[in-house]
């Protein structure tokens, strides 16, 4: 197995990060003028062709079309690239010479893609096929709010009618120059609210956590219970 020390960034890997973030802010540019474009124009064809009796309703239907139809592109575009570039990710540690590393955070530079949509249906269950596709395991009847930053989708794991709102997730450290993924539990029904959660952490059934809390590696929440602080504590 390679070290901590034979991981240690160069000049070279320096310079290659640099470029590659360079290209990547570059590439998440390029869909919110070719999409929204492409749209706009292809409807101003179609409006041309049509008969005059259809013009007027056309022109009220065409802008909430295009607005989904531009968002959907941009999360397909962004689900692509989820699966191409970084695949399923497994918990696993990577040195942060491997590839995977610099893979698996371009997705944070393409999250931009995907924003539009989970703003749109945040805080509904339409949300919940999005993450699962992602490769979350999201279960029925959860609802996700306030879901603005990217995380490592497939270390998230939620059950069933739980409530998750403007959480900050984790899932990865930095130990030692190792890339770790560590999966973190939510169980049913349980209710986490503006708090964050560390990969290995477990929230059990039914269990509250109260805003401005921490759930760190390694703890885990009994169920029915209500924690709250950093570091987090039962308050009944």
């Amino acid at each position: 197995a390679e070290t901590a020390h034979e991981a240690q960034p160069t000049f070279l890997n320096f310079i290659f990060r640099s470029v590659f973030v360079e290209l990547a802010r570059g590439v998440a540019r390029i869909p919110f003028y070719v999409v929204p474009m492409f749209l706009v124009g292809s409807s101003v064809y179609a409006h041309r062709q049509l008969h005059l009796e259809f013009q007027t309703l056309f022109l009220l239907a065409a802008p909430p079309l295009i607005l989904w139809a531009t968002v959907a592109i941009w999360f397909v575009l962004f689900l692509c690239a989820k699966w191409l570039v970084v695949g399923r990710a497994t918990e696993s540690t990577y040195v942060t010479r491997d590839p995977f590393v610099q893979q698996n955070f371009l997705m944070w530079r393409l999250w931009s893609w995907a924003l539009p949509i989970f703003s749109l249906l945040g805080g509904t269950t339409a949300l919940n096929p999005l993450l699962r596709v992602l490769g979350a395991h999201v279960g029925e009847g959860t609802l996700v709010l306030n879901q603005r930053r990217y995380f490592d989708m497939d270390m998230l794991h939620i059950g069933t009618n739980a409530v998750v709102n403007s959480i900050k997730w984790q899932l990865h450290t930095f130990e030692d120059g190792v890339l770790k993924l560590c999966p973190a539990r939510i169980g049913d029904g349980a209710l986490v609210t503006h708090s964050t959660v560390v990969g290995g952490a477990s929230i059990g059934d039914g269990a509250t956590l109260l805003p401005g809390s921490c759930v760190m590696k390694g703890e885990e929440l009994a169920d029915w219970k209500i924690y709250s602080g950093s570091p987090v504590a039962p308050i009944s």
